[in-house]
């Protein structure tokens, strides 16, 4: 297309180099002056460059392609955002471009609908939509497109596409000015658009130095080694020969590298440096910054905490020195020299006590335990976003049931904490201590994380007083208003609580208080990490397990839904304020001293932060009296604000969007190209989203190759669930022969399944309507087999019936269309559902009960059939 400069050179590949001058003239150049990353985005995608580029790219890619095979291809390549709809919408590229107004089509056209006018100007709509990921408030679609989700939109198809796009971006102070989470996002947007385009990032060798130390694990690359971290040109021998001037071979600066070089990363996190090393704060920063002067190391940040990084000088230095002194020292040695010591090897050191009820849990300290990656996808998907889910899943008792679970997902920046619930006491504190374990404070809420310069500059407010009155956050005190005070406040916070839970040990009266004293500070705890974790946009879920739940929980229900709703209370914000502080506060010194918000009269809503996961075997049961719950934890103060928190509750169980939510977490890394069939798949023959996070996370671990499908690598994904976890739903007979037929190939009679499966051929024939529905049993003119398909079904007629819902929550089963549009009156998307001109409609579906609970005041300005229907 006219005005486009897309270099197709053989030489050029896609990638990011970060250099201090660029010659040429590129494609796109954007300067990064403290422009959030959506308009980022959108000076990118709205440039006449990237836009004839991406025109390019689809037409190479799908012009030599039939027509009902575009949109298969295009998910091929792992085009798949917006809820799957993206596909359909940039086969727009492949027409005419007419830009034309709604306005103008309307007069021109009077009887027209907008279907007809989406037909007509598809080129420009997919334009508008591709330009819209990230834009605050809603796209053209009636819903809100993540920026996340770039990887799954345009991106792939400029990456299978033989152009190549060169796109310029100039880091200036305005980049180092903003906020650390859109410095972050940017970064991670630079890091997508190299694995499809070629990107430079010009920047000065001090901002260099900058962005490799505060950057480096969000940048595309190991920018450390592109840049110059001597400013002087400094060759490798001339490092080594300026160290060999200035180190002792025994002192603590090449302690430090023998320990980095230990290390199979060659990488330390500056805490784990740190307690390797009995010397002051002050002398290892020292040591640190020394060996940085001489380019030996780098230091840099790294999912918000400081992490040093031995450089290919520094290999270098330590061969060189090994080879003339002879001297290699031994781990032991460099225990005992560093004087490494744990932080709970103390042997009076004690967690929650055994609870109350009935467990046979021994007294003392327990650690917290790891969570696998399934398990917190599980936990994730078990709950809508700002809600709580029911999931109906069977839950294995710990041989410890006070050991809490943790687990951090890095790229995604979420932080899953998980506990059973025995008793109230004994949940709360297990989750406290996961969310202010040591994993957090090291490698979540870091120091660096929390500063930039002084104080607590990274958060969005950085007062304390508005930090302590607004927020809540407890521990704060105005001498501890910095990086490194607060974190180690938070410490000996978990700690105190720890010992305190240890006095219940030895206590012969005054225990029903004591215990209440216990809970309550430890709600105060979970409560202060949670909105710290919020101001640090990590989002946050909770996953309370409940083991046994129909035959154990039988006389603890009221208890155990009390406690999620008082947790949900405290852990709920209304913008940057304190839900429970503004709603339910008691005590007169904490109300006089709270900040109050402005209510929007339009907007009079909180919300949840993060979500809570209910899980166990009938915990479904729970909802309605979850829902009264939840209403009014507490009494509602005489003079609250006008504000209510909206909490949606969900039965999740066999929720499709939950399923899609397992599969979004899991995936990220692989080959396959995991769409709604898989997702029909899983919901079809598993029984949760728990089981199916178990069965994708066993096919990511099969390759995909040319003779084996993803349908039957899916196939044996699911067989490694326990029997019982397939199709548990159905009657064991039905449940035991598709099992049996998950693990076979090829045709078998009636008899062989029968013996194949441990259930009587006449069992089979009673249930033989059912395996029919479930494509399993087939009428031949032998009479009847038993096959797996071998392709993906497109019948949906085993699907649970649902009922439409608006275009804001489009299903993940919508069918592939050249043409989207709209019926009705011509006007905004939003207003209507999706309809295909050429086949009348597009049901968009929900799968789930879904409702809204409001805690707190009733708004005046709005209805509450206004709220829910919000």
């Amino acid at each position: 297309m006219p005005g486009s400069r897309i270099d197709s050179t053989e030489h050029a590949q896609p990638g990011f180099e970060l250099v201090q001058t660029s010659e040429g003239k590129p494609d796109v150049e954007i300067s990064l002056e403290g422009q959030p990353p959506s308009t980022v985005w959108n000076s990118i995608a709205t440039h006449s460059n990237f836009q004839a580029g991406l025109v390019a790219s689809t037409r190479e890619l799908l012009c030599d392609i039939e027509r009902q095979n575009r949109t298969q291809k295009l998910r091929e390549l792992g085009v798949s955002a917006c809820h799957h709809l993206y596909p359909d919408i940039v086969l727009g590229l492949l027409r005419e471009r007419k830009d034309i107004s709604r306005a103008d089509f309307a007069a021109r056209r009077q009887r027209a609908h907008e279907a007809d006018y989406q037909r007509e100007a598809a080129h420009q709509i997919a334009l508008n939509i591709t330009s819209q990921f990230g834009r605050p408030g809603d796209s053209e679609l009636g819903y809100h497109i993540p920026l996340e989700e770039l990887p799954n939109g345009p991106l792939p198809i400029l990456k299978a596409s033989s152009k190549l796009l060169t796109i310029r971006f100039r880091f200036t102070r305005g980049f180092r000015d903003q906020r650390a989470d859109q410095r972050r996002k940017i970064c991670k947007l630079i890091r997508w658009l190299s694995d499809a385009a070629r990107v430079h990032g010009v920047a000065s060798g001090r901002m260099q130095h900058w962005l490799t130390k505060k950057h480096r694990s969000h940048l595309p690359c190991d920018v450390s080694k592109q840049c110059n971290w001597n400013n002087d040109g400094s060759s490798v021998d001339e490092v080594i020969n300026r160290a060999h001037t200035q180190l002792h071979p025994d002192g603590r600066e090449v302690t430090v590298l023998r320990q980095l070089a230990e290390e199979s990363t060659q990488t330390l996190a500056y805490p784990r440096l740190r307690s390797k090393h009995d010397v002051t704060r002050s002398r290892l920063s020292q040591c640190v910054s020394e060996l940085v002067d001489l380019g030996l190391v780098a230091k840099f940040e790294q999912a918000g905490e400081s992490v040093i990084e031995l450089l290919p000088a520094g290999v270098a230095y330590l061969e060189e020195l090994n080879d003339e002194v002879g001297k290699q020292l031994q781990l032991d040695e460099l225990e005992a020299a560093t004087g490494q010591s744990s932080e709970h090897s103390r042997e009076d050191s004690l967690a929650a006590t055994s609870d109350d009820q009935g467990t046979s849990y021994e007294q003392g300290y327990v650690s917290i335990g790891q969570l696998s990656r399934p398990e917190a996808a599980a936990a994730f998907a078990g709950a809508p976003r700002n809600g709580i889910g029911l999931v109906d899943h069977p839950v294995e008792r710990k041989k410890d049931g006070r050991e809490p679970g943790w687990y951090y997902d890095t790229e995604a920046d979420r932080l899953v904490v998980s506990a059973e619930w025995h008793n109230p006491m004994q949940y709360t504190v297990s989750i406290a201590r996961a969310l202010a374990s040591p994993k957090t404070l090291n490698n979540v809420i870091t120091a660096d994380r929390l500063t930039e310069d002084t104080g607590l500059d990274a958060l969005p407010i950085d007062d304390p007083n508005l930090l302590r009155n607004s927020r809540c956050l407890g521990y704060l005190s105005d001498r501890d208003a910095n990086a490194e005070d607060y974190t180690a406040a938070l410490r000996k916070a978990r700690l105190d609580l720890e010992e305190l839970t240890g006095v219940l040990k030895d206590a012969d009266d005054g225990i029903a208080q004591l215990r209440s004293q216990v809970t309550r500070e430890a709600h105060g705890l979970a409560g202060t990490l949670v909105h710290l974790l919020d101001l640090l946009d990590v989002e946050v879920i909770r996953e309370v397990r409940l083991p046994h739940f129909r035959r154990d929980y039988s006389e603890r229900r009221a208890d155990i839904l009390k406690n999620v709703a008082v947790a949900s209370a405290i852990q709920s914000k209304y913008r940057a304020f304190a839900a429970f502080r503004q709603l339910f506060e008691d005590r007169d010194e904490k109300r006089t001293a709270a900040v109050n918000p402005t209510v929007d009269a339009n907007d009079p809503y909180g919300a949840l932060i993060g979500a809570i996961t209910i899980v166990g075997p009938g915990v479904s049961d729970l909802e309605d009296r979850l829902h009264e719950s939840l209403r009014e934890p507490y009494q509602v103060h005489e003079d609250a604000p006008e504000f209510a928190v909206s909490i949606p509750v969900e039965d999740r169980s066999d929720s499709r969007a939950a399923f899609q939510d397992v599969i979004r977490m899991l995936s990220r890394s692989t080959e396959y190209t995991l769409d709604r069939r898989v997702i029909s798949f899983l919901q079809k023959f598993t029984g949760t989203p728990y089981d199916a996070a178990t069965a994708v996370h066993g096919l990511l671990s099969l390759q995909p190759s040319s003779d084996t499908s993803l349908r039957e690598n899916l196939r044996h994904a699911v067989a490694t669930l326990p029997p019982k976890r397939v199709l548990p739903s159905e009657t064991k007979t039905v449940s035991k022969a598709v099992f049996a037929l998950l693990t076979l190939d090829g045709e078998y009679t009636q008899k062989e399944v029968a013996d194949e499966a441990d259930v009587s051929p006449r069992s089979l024939r009673r249930h033989r309507e059912t395996l029919r529905e479930l494509g399993v049993l087939h009428r031949t003119d032998a009479g009847w087999i038993f096959r797996f398909p071998e392709a993906f079904e497109e019948n949906r007629s085993w699907e649970h019936t649902r009922e439409h819902q608006s275009i804001n929550q489009p299903s993940i089963d919508t069918p592939s269309t050249d043409v989207y549009g709209c019926s009705g009156v011509s006007g905004s998307p939003v207003d209507c559902n999706f309809e295909i001109a050429t086949d009348g409609g597009i049901p968009s579906v929900s799968d789930t009960r879904r409702s809204k609970i409001l805690m707190g005041p009733k708004p005046r300005q709005r209805s509450l059939q206004d709220a829910v229907e919000r």
